[in-house]
């Protein structure tokens, strides 16, 4: 008799854990649906930027890493042919399994991690004319807390 008490306080404490199991797994399921009720992009961009996603850190802008602005990861508007976009991509350390192309008319998109890094080159002229970026660094203009200050009691001053 007495090793039957443990092993129904076993079996509650497994129900419980169940339970809690199933529970969470049910409101999970719930708030993925509300999600995809809401903006169904957004699990799919969610799922992107997971399975795609790269670091490009500030893009060079500040750091100059690796290459400085306009250049953003080798690439240069205006010089950068078709041919050379995919293998100077990858020598800066983006892999071609998270670029997608997208051809157009007038335009050929290279589109990497998730949209994080978009590379257009001119069909006509086969030569990179535009690349855009969302940097995972975050990037401002630092204002000097103390010289806007003065500048904002001398301005206040003179509309006086």
């Amino acid at each position: 008799m007495t090793n039957s008490l443990p092993q129904r306080k076993s079996v509650k404490w497994g129900r419980f854990i169940l339970g809690g199991g199933v529970s969470v797994l049910v409101i999970a399921m719930a708030l993925l649906w509300f999600a995809y009720k809401k903006d169904p992009a957004s699990i799919l961009k969610f799922y992107y930027s997971v399975r795609y996603g790269i670091n490009i850190g500030d893009g060079g802008i500040i750091s100059g890493v690796p290459c400085s602005a306009p250049c953003v990861f080798g690439i240069r508007a205006g010089e950068t042919q078709f041919d050379q976009v995919m293998p100077t991509l990858e020598k800066n350390g983006i892999a071609s399994s998270v670029c997608f192309t997208e051809p157009n008319v007038s335009w050929f998109l290279f589109n990497c991690g998730a949209g994080r890094l978009n590379v257009q080159v001119d069909t006509q002229t086969n030569i990179v004319n535009a690349i855009w970026f969302l940097p995972n660094d975050s990037i401002s203009l630092g204002v000097h807390p103390q010289r806007s200050a003065h500048f904002i009691q001398k301005e206040t001053r003179q509309c006086h």
